[in-house]
């Protein structure tokens, strides 16, 4: 196994941990600082991760940031998931954290737009049209 392709495979661990952070592992700052600056690096880190079924999103001093290629990946997370081993009042309060949210998402008025008599219900808006 060549080195870049060890390093790549390291890169895509340090990445996969849930508390694995660059500020404070030396070895991940250094694999994220060398995907940055090394173009053939990066393409084998990209090709590793295609083949695990993930997508980078983001790389920054952060930290890798992947998600899952597609529905079928390893690495996907679905509802069902999540409720196996809630009590009924932990699900009852998901539902309710998740409707919550897509009321803020979808339900705030866009910016600069002013509510008249003539408009009875605020329209849906778009995510990047919101207010923070």
């Amino acid at each position: 196994m060549s080195a870049d392709v060890r390093a790549a495979a390291r890169l895509l661990y340090k990445a996969l941990q849930l508390m694995g952070s660059p500020a404070n592992d030396q070895e991940y700052r250094e694999l994220l600082s060398r995907y940055r600056a090394d173009g053939a690096f990066a393409e084998v880190v990209q090709e590793q991760a295609a083949g695990l079924e993930l997508v980078i999103l983001d790389v920054s001093e952060r930290g890798l940031i992947l998600a899952p290629a597609n529905r079928d990946s390893r690495f996907s997370l679905r509802m069902g998931d999540l409720r196996q081993h809630l009590t009924k009042e932990q699900k009852v309060a998901l539902v309710l954290a998740h409707l919550a949210i897509s009321a803020v998402v979808l339900f705030r008025p866009r910016i600069g737009w002013k509510m008249t008599p003539k408009h009875r219900c605020r329209p849906p808006s778009p995510v990047f049209g919101t207010r923070c």
